[in-house]
Parts: C-alpha cells; sequence; structure tokens
C-alpha cells in the first residue's frame, strides 16, 4: 500500500501556478512531445477550461499535512479520451525526484480514480529514454504491449520512440 506519508486530494484553484512550474520544468518538459514552454497566459486559459469542466481527474499528492507548493510531490492526470479511455500523466515535482516517490504517487492516484472511476481503462504512453517513469509505471500495475483500442491520442503514439502501457488491475 502507497505511504511514506503521502496524502492525496484533488486539484484545486489554488495549484494553478504550481501546475504552471511543473509543466514549464526543464526536465519535465525534455519528456513531453512539445518542448515549448507554455506561456502564462496559456496556461490559465487551459486550467480555467479543465477546472470549470472537471471532466479530467486530476490528483495532487503532498508530503505531510501542509497543503503548500514545497509540500506538493506531484500531480497525476487522467486525461479523458472518451469511451471510458483515460491516458495517465505523471509529473513529480523537481525537489522529490530520485526518492522513490513516483510509483506512491500514481498508486494513490490510480486508487482514486478507480473509486470515482471503476470501470475506467486507464493507458499511458511515454518515451523510451524516460526509464524513471516506465519503472513507475511497471511498479504500479501497467504492463507495455501494443495499443490495442482506439482514440484520437493513441492515433499519435510512435513505436520507434514510445512505449505504451496498459492498467492491468481493474480492481486495484
Amino acid at each position: 500500500m502507497p505511504g511514506k506519508g503521502l496524502h492525496i486530494r484533488v486539484a484545486s484553484w489554488d495549484d494553478e501556478l504550481f501546475m504552471f512550474n511543473l509543466w514549464n520544468d526543464p526536465v519535465a518538459r525534455n519528456m513531453m512531445k512539445t518542448k515549448k514552454k507554455v506561456s502564462l497566459t496559456d496556461h490559465k486559459k487551459w486550467f480555467s477550461d479543465k477546472m470549470e469542466k472537471q471532466d479530467e481527474p486530476t490528483f495532487i499528492t503532498l508530503e505531510g499535512e501542509k497543503d503548500i507548493d514545497e509540500k506538493k510531490v506531484g500531480v497525476v492526470r487522467f486525461i479523458n479520451q472518451g469511451k471510458s479511455l483515460y491516458d495517465v500523466s505523471i509529473i513529480v515535482s523537481p525537489n522529490y525526484r530520485n526518492r522513490g516517490l513516483g510509483t506512491d504517487v500514481l498508486k494513490l492516484s490510480v486508487l482514486e480514480m478507480k473509486k470515482k472511476f471503476p470501470d475506467s481503462l486507464l493507458f499511458a504512453m511515454y518515451k523510451k529514454a524516460n526509464v524513471s517513469v516506465r519503472k513507475v509505471f511497471l511498479n504500479s500495475k501497467f504492463f507495455e504491449c501494443s495499443p490495442n483500442f482506439e482514440c484520437k491520442k493513441i492515433d499519435e503514439f510512435n513505436p520507434e520512440t514510445e512505449l505504451f502501457c496498459i492498467h492491468r488491475d481493474i480492481n486495484s
């Protein structure tokens, strides 16, 4: 069971700048398809849209009880692809990287997601070069395979540079 003094909550309006900074973190940005930094204006528009629609569950994991940016370990987004399919995205805060917490962050988020959407099918795509995130997904009940269903996101999958994985335990 994930733990290590971590707890999880749904993302709130208070997380706007935290998420903006994570998205523009050079290490995280390097592992994304789009390398260009996101402007604050574009981020605010995107964030406002996501907060108003509430159609893509996003969870913030914190260390301890203080809900301040310095204690935010990471964020996991479940990006709705339709038909109960969700693309999973994780970013661990720079201050918490290389501490073995990514798996706990992902497991806690998957548990919450499955409580809300028990029939959801979770998948992720990540760069082959991203060894850390690959380890996090494989240690969190995901297994690598070829995409075997259709959605817009999977149409962008590049088997030359990316790996695909799917969550294997529907009852987390």
